[in-house]
C-alpha cells in the first residue's frame, strides 16, 4: 500500500491525491475500531473513534449518523443532535436520520419536533414492528399524561444507566425496574436489565426472557445479539449439565 503514495515526482505527503487515499484507510481502521466498541455497548469509546472518522472525512454519507448513534449511548445529547441534522443535510431524509431525530427530540421533552420527525421517518418505515412502535411514540407525543409518564420514565432510566456505568448494578437493576413502571413498552429497559443478568447475574434464562420482551417492541440488532448471547450461556450450561 505505501509505495501507491510514491509516484517518484512528487512528496507523497504533500500530493493531494494521497492525503485523501490516506484519510480513507484512516476511516477504515477508525470504524473497525468503533464497531467493536459500539458491539461492547462502550459508547464512550466508540464516540471517540467515530469522531476520528469524522475529522478524516466529514462530508462522507453516514459519518456523521454513526458519530451521533455512539453520541446518544454516552448520553451526549445536544452534540448527536447536531450531527444528525449534519448527515440529514448530507444524505437527505433517510428513514433512520429521521427517526433517530425523533427518538432524541421524544425524550428531550420536544413532542412537537418528536412527533414531526416520526411521522416523516414513518413513509419510509418497512418493519412492522418498527412501524408500530413508531405510531405509539407519535401517540404519546401528542398525549401529555402519557408524555409526562414517558419522561419520568426517561428520568429515572438515566439514573440508572450512570449507576450501570459505574458498576453499581443493583442500584441500576432496581431503577430500570421502576422505570418500567412509567414506560411498561420500553424495549432499552427490558434489554438493560438483560443485560445485568446475563453479565452480572449470570442468570441466563433470566437474561433470555427480558431480551425476548425487548424484542416485542424493537428490533435493534444489539437486542438480537444480546438475546444470542443469553442463547449461547443457556446451551454451554445444559452442556456441561449433561456431561456431570
Amino acid at each position: 500500500m505505501p509505495q501507491e503514495w510514491c509516484t517518484g515526482r512528487h512528496d507523497p505527503f504533500h500530493n493531494k491525491d494521497s492525503e485523501t487515499g490516506m484519510k480513507r484507510i484512516l476511516k477504515k481502521i477508525y470504524e473497525r475500531f468503533a464497531f467493536n466498541a459500539l458491539g461492547m455497548q462502550n459508547y464512550l469509546k466508540a464516540s471517540q473513534y467515530f469522531k476520528k472518522v469524522v475529522d478524516a472525512r466529514p462530508r462522507d454519507r453516514g459519518v456523521h449518523y454513526n458519530y451521533a448513534v455512539s453520541l446518544i449511548g454516552a448520553r451526549q445529547y445536544d452534540l448527536a443532535e447536531k450531527h444528525l441534522l449534519e448527515e440529514l443535510g448530507l444524505s437527505g431524509e433517510r428513514y433512520e436520520i429521521l427517526k433517530a431525530l425523533g427518538e432524541l427530540y421524544y425524550t428531550s421533552n420536544n413532542p412537537s419536533s418528536a412527533a414531526s420527525y416520526l411521522t416523516k421517518a414513518l413513509e419510509h418505515c418497512a418493519d412492522e414492528k418498527e412501524e408500530a412502535l413508531i405510531r405509539d411514540r407519535i401517540a404519546v407525543s401528542n398525549n401529555s399524561s402519557r408524555y409526562s409518564n414517558m419522561l419520568k420514565a426517561h428520568e429515572i432510566f438515566e439514573q440508572a444507566s450512570a449507576h450501570l456505568d459505574n458498576n453499581q448494578w443493583l442500584k441500576a437493576q432496581m431503577l430500570f425496574k421502576q422505570a418500567l413502571g412509567y414506560d411498561k413498552d420500553n424495549p432499552l429497559i427490558y434489554n438493560n436489565l438483560g443485560v445485568i443478568s446475563l453479565n452480572h447475574e449470570k442468570a441466563y434464562a433470566k437474561a433470555k426472557i427480558y431480551f425476548e420482551k425487548a424484542l416485542v417492541h424493537s428490533d435493534l440488532p444489539i437486542i438480537r445479539r444480546n438475546l444470542a448471547k443469553a442463547k449461547f450461556h443457556i446451551d454451554k450450561e445444559a452442556g456441561n449439565t449433561h456431561k456431570t
